[in-house]
């Protein structure tokens, strides 16, 4: 038996904003490959200690560093700016955790408004996008890989998602969700 199928007790604290979560987490250490891709990355808590989950997940985060587009910028749980498409949508966004599981914390994103608007970004209706409505999952792995769900604004007018396959991201990977590594 290799010891990436032994299994592994992990004692894991998490703080964010004024709660302080400690719980015992049996894991198995098994490799995968974010989104298929040629990347190994060990689904595992292993590297989440007593650090803050703001701490371990702030930086910038895309498909590729060499790639400029589709940037997220997570500066803490609460504040965590998109480049949804280059020079056309940047917004800022809140998350909320949804859970923690053997595979990561997950997180839902919901936005907040936008930050800055080209030609393409003003044709949207910001007025009808729904603020309590998740518009992307995080799911944080390790300090190094997070994988995003890009889901879309929620028009609440007309009850439809809006935005959902035309991002960058979308455009620079064939494979959903989308595997996110920490740039420096």
């Amino acid at each position: 038996m290799n010891h990436f199928n032994r299994p592994f007790k992990q004692f894991v604290r998490l703080h964010f904003s004024s709660l302080t979560l400690t719980f015992l987490l049996l894991i198995n250490f098994v490799p995968f490959s974010c989104q298929g891709q040629n990347r190994n990355v060990k689904r595992s808590f292993s590297e989440i200690s007593s650090d803050s989950l703001s701490s371990i997940i702030s930086g910038k985060w895309q498909i590729s560093c060499e790639n400029f587009s589709g940037s997220m910028y997570i500066f803490d749980l609460d504040s965590i700016e998109i480049e949804v498409n280059s020079n056309q949508i940047y917004i800022l966004c809140e998350s909320k955790i949804k859970k923690i599981s053997a595979e990561g914390v997950h997180l839902g994103l919901f936005l907040v408004k936008p930050t800055d608007l080209g030609s393409g970004g003003m044709q949207l209706n910001w007025g009808h996008f729904e603020k309590n409505t998740e518009i992307a999952e995080v799911i944080i792995h390790n300090r190094k890989s997070i994988e995003l769900n890009w889901k879309g604004f929620y028009n609440q007018k007309n009850a439809k998602r809006e935005w959902g396959t035309q991002t960058d991201w979308q455009q620079s990977s064939s494979v959903f969700p989308i595997c996110l590594q920490k740039c420096p």
